[in-house]
């Protein structure tokens, strides 16, 4: 899913990080950039969850979910 959909979805996240990944080969090359977009959502029952989209290229690569105050 691009970055654009997820926007629309979920709209604009709570936290954003943002890292540029490369390797050093001598040479000036462009790193990857990795978005990570964090959103806090209530289920059903009134539990907080901590919801963490990856974004790589602009496209979505894996969401993570964590029940916030989870014995």
């Amino acid at each position: 899913m691009p970055r654009i959909q997820v926007l629309a979805l979920a709209g604009q996240p709570q936290l954003k990080d943002i890292e540029t990944l490369g390797v050093d080969s001598g040479e000036p090359v462009k790193g990857e950039t990795v978005e990570t977009w964090s959103y806090q959502l209530k289920n059903d029952m009134g539990n907080d969850f901590w919801v963490a989209i990856t974004l790589q290229s602009g496209k979505v690569t894996a969401i993570l979910s964590k029940q916030q105050n989870r014995l």
